[in-house]
């Protein structure tokens, strides 16, 4: 049976990354963990040389070469291990981000 680090990979939001195969560098926005057992990361490539916001794209997260910097920024939720849907998680986005 395949298990993923739950902690591990969410840890992986907001660090700066580059994909081995394509090249393509950016932050990781987004973790997906998929019905398959597959964990994606969505990679913001930030915006073009007009300003412009550019395409982010899903990979596997095992296709990433993580930057050893701290995240970009702070991420905007708390994730809570082993709660029960009656249980109150906090959880949403921060209110103001601030860059590091």
């Amino acid at each position: 049976m395949y298990q993923i680090n739950v902690p591990q990979q969410l840890a992986l939001l907001g660090r700066k990354a580059k994909d081995k195969i394509t090249g393509l560098e950016g932050v990781i926005a987004s973790i997906s963990f998929d019905l398959s057992g597959c964990c994606q990361g969505l990679l913001n490539t930030g915006k073009d040389k007009d300003g412009k916001l550019r395409e982010s794209y899903w990979f596997d997260t095992s296709r990433f070469n993580i930057s050893p910097k701290s995240p970009v920024m702070e991420v905007g939720a708390v994730f809570t291990f082993n709660s029960t849907p009656d249980k109150e998680v906090a959880h949403g986005a921060i209110s103001k981000p601030t860059p590091q």
